[in-house]
Order: structure tokens, then sequence, then C-alpha cells
């Protein structure tokens, strides 16, 4: 079992610290406009109230992009890495608009630091819907799954070389 904090339930600090003492693994999804200074001292409240397993869920940000779903800010996963020890995953379907660039997102996200990313796929499908979900087909699934272990793979390989180490 796992409790998932969708994003409007994560500005209720009453919630949050009920659902940290269920002693359960908590998906702690990030409300776009809660800031980040914010969400960690919410990340916090959690640990001080019983959390023990929480997973960061990094969903978008605000913005003026008329054009874009939501907007992905890469130095969010940046920050969050370095001042949390928690996992971190990224939504890529919710901040897409089209499977074509969930990819993308995911490899991004992954080479910001995430340690996975979430993407909604129809296990039914076998071509695209004619709507504008994100939603990938099985297939599509399994090679994203290959194309960011294999980044994450090359990604911590080159950390061991890097001169940039703390």
């Amino acid at each position: 079992d796992i409790v998932e904090v969708h994003p409007e339930l994560a500005l209720n600090r009453a919630f949050i610290r009920r659902a940290a003492r269920k002693n359960k693994p908590l998906i702690i999804t990030r409300h776009p406009r809660l800031r980040l200074s914010h969400f960690l001292a919410l990340l916090r409240e959690a640990e001080d109230s019983g959390a023990t397993r929480i997973i960061i869920a990094e969903n978008a940000a605000c913005g003026f992009d008329l054009h874009a779903r939501a907007l992905f800010d890469l130095s969010k996963i940046i920050t969050l890495r370095a001042e949390t020890h928690y996992p971190i995953l990224v939504d890529c379907s919710r901040l897409s608009r089209a499977p074509k660039h969930v990819r993308n997102l995911a490899m991004a996200a992954i080479a910001a630091g995430a340690d996975g990313v979430l993407a909604e796929f129809d296990a039914n499908a076998t071509v695209f819907s004619t709507s504008k979900s994100a939603l990938l087909l099985p297939l599509q699934v399994q090679e994203l799954m290959r194309q960011t272990h294999a980044l994450k793979h090359t990604l911590n390989a080159l950390t061991h070389l890097s001169c940039f180490e703390r």
C-alpha cells in the first residue's frame, strides 16, 4: 500500500500530518503554485509527523506559455536533490501535451537528477487516439524504461569520473 497525495491536498498541512501517521509510504506531488521553500517545509512536517518513506513527485510550475500544458523547471529537480534525500519522480504525462514529448521530458528529468518518471499508458491500446492525451502505448513505455535506465546508468558512471564532485 502507498498513499498518494494529490497536488491539491499537498496544500493541506493537516492532511499531510494525518497521512504521515498512517505508517505507509507517501508520494507527495508538489502543487504547481507551491513555492519550493514551502514544499521543503511541508516535507519536513511530514517527517516530523512520522513519515519515514517519502517519494517526491514533481509535477509542473505555473507559467505564462499559453501553448504549454504546464512548465517544467529542471532547476527544481536539482534543488530537491540537493536539499532532500528522498527519491524524486517527474510526472511526464501531465507535463506533456502529446506522447511524442514524454520521452524528451523524461530524459531531461533523469539528466537533472530525477530517480524516475511517471508516464501514463493505455494497456489496451495498439494505436494512438486522436485526443490530445499524452498516454503512451505499451511498447513506448518499454522503450522509455530502457532509455531512461540506460541514461541513468551512463550518468552514474560519469559521476564517478567527474571533476565536479563535491
